[in-house]
């Protein structure tokens, strides 16, 4: 999808979602591609990795069961400490 479709799919303003995308493309969660349409217009367009996203998005979910299952308190607060 260009900048636009996603403007307009996702209801979020173009500065928001471009910020967004920045990030998403940083840690490599998305991936943009210049086509070239022809004449002198080009247009970008942007693909998320959903596979890798959804485990991210599940990951408080898992601390919290691992917490409960284990009788630890905080157990991600816990890294570093001996």
């Amino acid at each position: 999808m260009t900048l636009s479709e996603l403007a307009r799919h996702t209801g979020l303003s173009r500065t928001a979602l471009s910020e967004s995308l920045t990030v998403l493309i940083q840690h490599q969660l998305a991936r943009w591609a210049t086509v070239d349409e022809g004449t002198v217009s080009e247009r970008i367009y942007y693909e998320c990795f959903f596979e890798d996203i959804y485990p991210l998005i599940r990951y408080g979910k898992e601390i919290q069961l691992a917490e409960k299952y284990t009788g630890l308190q905080e157990v991600s607060s816990r890294k570093g400490k001996c």
